[in-house]
């Protein structure tokens, strides 16, 4: 992996760690770290893999020499960036400078799995792929971005472009930005969008043929992933989405493929037995572990270490772990199920969204102002559930939603407003629409709305996040087939009742799954990658849990209301539920601020 490091400035006497190559221009300074590669008057900082880079090549007329740099510089020539990037099949992160036009170039591929990050002033325009890195430059002002603190304590993640830094900023997925160096300005294009793909006609294909294409594009996704690798593996949680690849994989490898699992001792959490049993079936060389609550010890520390945001996801400890086994393995490549359920379908709430929907607008809002008026706490039939206060205020919530994408918003809310005017010392803005910028089109139906609105928001700011940044941290490139631009592009004009069949969710998934796993193997509740995280903060993480949110560190940080956190932590300990997300968000940022911001 290589990393992206650059700066333009106005000051020539300026000179940066680790950017060791200077062109100096009429404007000011950019200067690049050594790996940057140069054709004429072009200069090339890549980090990823290209996966048609072989194809690009031939329609460009270059010698089978040419590497992927050459490639870029060549079609950037021919084509220009934008043509240029929605031809590239791949996932990486680009910066180009072209000393013709006075242009620097930021570019990440159409679902961001590659970051990159840029710093903008009236003195600098940075960039790094590395938030720790760029944050480390002398000029970078590490000052809280009021929106990402919104971001954060409303949904748990930060939506792009926003970091946690105020003035700076991640390239967008399936974006590229435009630096003009003569005239300091900055423009930004999208190249790819989810939105476009749900604008097409469905397709009119019997099952049988449809079938058939969409086993055809899938398999294609999985070749084109395995052009230039030998060693690579598979992240095995026995799941349809990680299985059906350990199953395609594996039948076209003459040896075993390797496959991993993370393993819980709570059988509540563990999904290790029947992972197992799959790779058993498959015959692929299987290596599992067993998560301790000694090994959430030592891993909760790392997480600011790992990620250079505060971020919350409990699938991050778990992956954490898995990627250091396979590391530990040499294993370079993993193959991962990430995009399975927002590409396949498996949209849970369809139905019960769409018969709120059904119901006019007027009678919504009534129930819910009548709902809103009533106490919870006080109804019988809620009493068994664990956290019944924050489902009836969602529920209530979701009667005033004006459509799906704003439901699936209400869904993943984490702290309402309300509650953040609690929690935080200095104002937070209001929360942002998740899904303004989507544009499903006429032809998006209510599944594609949901697992739409997932792919823009948890999907691209949150899953992907977690296991790139996992996996990098420990020198592992993922290979992400479900995320495929051709693959995504056909099964958006899938339709709907094709998609969840009779009520079977990724049906076409299931059947390429059925080719090769015993049904009997897979049909199980999917537990996903969680924790028992609440079990460890009221036993063995609760000294960590203390020390960092002592009211000590609160007032000194004046971040947040002593008293209302210490009233979360009270209620969770006397066994209420219905807190343990807020304070494992509140405990995981204060990790991430004592490391970052000056702290230990």
């Amino acid at each position: 992996m290589t990393e992206l490091s650059g700066t333009f400035f106005w000051n020539d006497n300026l000179l940066f760690e680790h950017e060791a190559h200077y062109i100096h221009t009429a404007y000011g300074t950019v200067s690049f770290t050594p790996e940057s590669a140069l054709y004429d008057d072009i200069h090339i900082l890549f980090d990823g893999t290209l996966y048609n880079s072989t194809l690009l090549q031939s329609e460009l007329n270059l010698p089978d020499s040419a590497d992927t740099t050459e490639v870029l510089s060549e079609g950037y020539r021919k084509w220009g960036i934008a043509s240029l990037l929605r031809r590239a099949e791949g996932i990486f992160s680009l910066v180009l400078f072209d000393e013709r036009s006075q242009k620097l170039i930021l570019a990440r591929d159409h679902t961001g799995v590659k970051p990159l990050y840029y710093y903008h002033t009236q003195k600098f325009f940075a960039f790094s792929s590395s938030l720790r890195k760029l944050s480390e430059k002398p000029f970078f002002e590490k000052r809280l971005s009021s929106g990402a603190l919104s971001d954060y304590f409303t949904y748990g993640f930060i939506l792009q472009p926003e970091t946690i830094f105020d003035k700076c900023h991640k390239v967008r997925s399936g974006h590229f930005l435009v630096y003009d160096i003569s005239q300091r300005t900055l423009h930004e294009e999208r190249y790819w969008g989810l939105g476009a793909c749900y604008d097409q006609c469905k397709l009119d294909m019997d099952e049988v043929s449809l079938q058939q294409e969409i086993e055809r594009v899938f398999y294609k996704s999985l070749q084109k992933r395995l052009v230039g690798i030998s060693d690579y593996g598979v992240a095995l949680s026995g799941g349809y989405d990680s299985s059906t690849l350990a199953a395609l994989l594996q039948s076209q490898s003459s040896r075993k493929i390797k496959t991993f699992t993370i393993g819980f001792e709570d059988a509540e959490f563990n999904e290790a037995p029947d992972a197992k049993k799959i790779a058993v079936h498959l015959g692929t060389e299987h290596t599992e572990y067993y998560f301790t609550a000694q090994d959430a010890l030592q891993t909760v520390p790392m997480l600011p270490e790992v990620f250079d945001e505060p971020f919350f996801n409990n699938g991050a400890i778990p992956t954490i772990l898995l990627a250091k086994i396979v590391h530990g393995s040499e294993t370079k490549n993993l193959f991962v199920g990430d995009g399975g359920d927002e590409v396949f379908a498996t949209a849970d709430d369809v139905e019960r969204f769409e018969q709120i929907l059904g119901f006019p607008r007027t009678i919504r809002r009534g129930a819910a102002k009548l709902l809103a008026a009533i106490d919870p706490t006080g109804l019988p039939y809620l009493r068994h559930y664990k956290n019944a206060p924050t489902r009836y205020y969602k529920m209530v919530q979701l009667l005033n939603a004006e459509d799906i994408p704003r439901m699936v918003q209400l869904r993943m809310m984490l702290f309402y407003p309300h509650e953040q005017r609690k929690l935080l010392q200095k104002e937070a803005q209001t929360e942002r629409n998740l899904f303004s910028q989507i544009g499903f089109g006429k032809h998006a139906e209510g599944v594609d709305q949901i697992i739409g609105s997932y792919f823009k928001s948890l999907l691209i700011n949150a899953e992907l996040v977690k296991t790139t940044q996992t996996l990098g941290y420990y020198g592992i490139d993922p290979r992400t087939p479900y995320l495929d631009k051709e693959l995504i592009a056909l099964m958006a004009r899938v339709p709907g009742a094709l998609k969840i069949k009779g009520g079977v969710k990724k049906y076409f998934l299931k059947n390429i799954a059925y080719a090769y796993i015993p049904k009997a193997l897979l049909d199980r509740p999917k537990r996903g990658f969680s924790i028992p995280f609440s079990h460890w903060m009221r036993k063995e993480l609760r000294g960590l849990l203390e020390e960092t949110l002592s009211e000590t560190k609160m007032h000194r940080d004046g971040l947040f209301d002593a008293g209302y956190v210490t009233q979360i932590k009270r209620e969770f300990y006397r066994g209420n539920e219905d807190y343990k997300y807020k304070l494992w968000a509140i405990f995981l940022f204060q990790l991430w601020y004592d490391r970052h911001m000056g702290y230990c």
